[in-house]
């Protein structure tokens, strides 16, 4: 069993030697990383054979980076564009361009939206793209407004009998 000091300065143990090499390979343990046994000194982890054979090479080292620290995620990213998001800002331009071909459209551009901005707001660090999201939601809205509207609109002019005079004032083929 061993004890390790992890990034926060603070010592988590006893470990036992497969969680260790598990922490290497995950890349939250490295060689300046603090362990000691059950007795004696602390010393760096490539000071020990057992767990230094599961230590990157220098060459692995440099393909993927090592931290030094023990409970925090391994490598921090830009947050990348929610494909839901672009997917519902795309959908909701068409729902609101082609309201009257494809009125489905609108409510999956709205629910897509929904569901991007919960995992935004879930996971800011790792996922951006609020504003796609919202306007997906906004133009599905519109687009369900506009079919509603259009059917309406077409409604009363058959009772109004507007489309008959209409079609009699287009010339004749």
């Amino acid at each position: 069993m061993y004890f390790i000091i992890g990034a926060d300065n603070k010592e988590y143990g006893p470990v036992s030697k497969e969680e260790i090499l598990t922490w290497i390979e995950e890349r939250r343990a490295n060689r300046q990383t603090q362990v000691r046994g059950e007795t004696g000194d602390w010393m760096s982890l490539d000071q020990f054979p057992e767990l230094a054979e599961a230590l990157p090479t220098p060459a692995r080292a440099i393909a993927k980076p090592t931290e030094d620290f023990v409970n925090e995620p391994s490598v921090q990213s830009e947050p990348v564009t929610s494909q839901r998001a672009m997917a519902a800002a795309i959908l909701g331009g068409f729902s609101t361009t082609l309201c009257c071909m494809c009125p489905f459209v609108s409510p999956i551009a709205i629910t897509l939206g929904s569901v991007a901005v919960s995992d935004i707001n879930a996971r800011p660090d790792e996922l951006k793209g609020k504003g796609l999201a919202v306007t997906g939601i906004i133009l599905g809205a519109l687009g369900i407004v506009a079919f509603f509207g259009m059917n309406f609109a077409a409604q009363s002019m058959l009772q109004n009998g507007m489309l008959e005079k209409y079609m009699q004032q287009l010339p004749a083929q």
